[in-house]
């Protein structure tokens, strides 16, 4: 790995136009000071190394919890990983809303990228396409960001009137996040085909468990409809059309049959 440049967290480094790190402190600035206590004390002594490639090659940058530096090929991963360090509670050893279980990763990588194409205004994720959209879909809930910032994974679960529904998300959006990531970096065909028979079982969970979720946290028939709506929009959306198709294309026509059965009805 060859270190390019090192950076003190005070340069002028940008995407899509815009300043990096004021475009997350801007952002940031939408919610309650509260939530950005974890990135302003980062901030002061957050080291960054600009490489030309990562030792992981899948990856455009890394943050490096307990050393506190982000090492990155691209300003764009900058802007992901910045939110990574909003979320990391070192005091108490915690990533958002993880936890000992480590099946909050797929989420918590979702959350993370949603949270970077809002503060940048993207055209959508360049990672982590359906844990975004599983983030997207659960953006509405009242505080759910607040234990991402605030780091408390119990404190995040109790948001969800049914325990199991949330951890049943975590499980299926971990599973795709693994099975998905295992698909591309394969090089047996017998070991993708398995993959794949994975990865489409994770997407059917995801969808699944986003309907319950919804159904046992809103009773409102209009806000009900409005889930669906959203849903569907998302749905057709080029990044999460085009990696729903890589596997199961019929999946999104399943998805608007349990919406209508289960949403609809209600």
């Amino acid at each position: 790995m060859q270190i390019i440049r090192t950076y003190n967290g005070r340069c002028d480094l940008r995407w899509n136009n815009k300043n990096v790190f004021r475009t997350v402190e801007s952002f940031l600035r939408k919610y309650p000071e509260e939530y950005r206590k974890l990135y302003d004390k980062h901030i002061k002594t957050l080291e960054l190394w600009r490489c030309d490639e990562l030792l992981d090659k899948s990856l455009d940058g890394e943050y490096y919890l307990e050393s506190n530096l982000i090492t990155y090929v691209r300003n764009a991963a900058l802007g992901h990983e910045l939110f990574h360090m909003a979320s990391y509670d070192d005091e108490n050893g915690r990533l958002a809303f993880s936890s000992k279980l480590g099946i909050e990763d797929g989420l918590i990588e979702g959350m993370t990228e949603y949270l970077f194409v809002k503060a940048f205004d993207a055209d959508g994720p360049s990672a982590y396409v359906l844990e975004t959209f599983a983030a997207a879909m659960l953006s509405d809930i009242p505080d759910i960001f607040k234990h991402f910032f605030i780091p408390d994974h119990n404190e995040f679960i109790n948001l969800f009137p049914n325990k199991k529904d949330i951890y049943n998300l975590l499980i299926s959006v971990g599973s795709y996040s693994e099975a998905y990531s295992d698909f591309m970096s394969g090089d047996e065909d017998r070991e993708a085909l398995v993959d794949i028979t994975d990865v489409k079982k994770s997407i059917r969970q995801i969808f699944d468990n986003l309907i319950r979720i919804e159904l046992s946290v809103e009773k409102d028939s209009k806000k009900l409809k409005e889930f669906r709506n959203k849903f569907m929009d998302l749905l057709e959306t080029p990044h999460i059309r085009y990696t729903i198709n890589q596997f199961y294309p019929k999946y999104c026509g399943y998805a608007e049959k349990q919406l209508k059965e289960r949403i609809l009805k209600r």
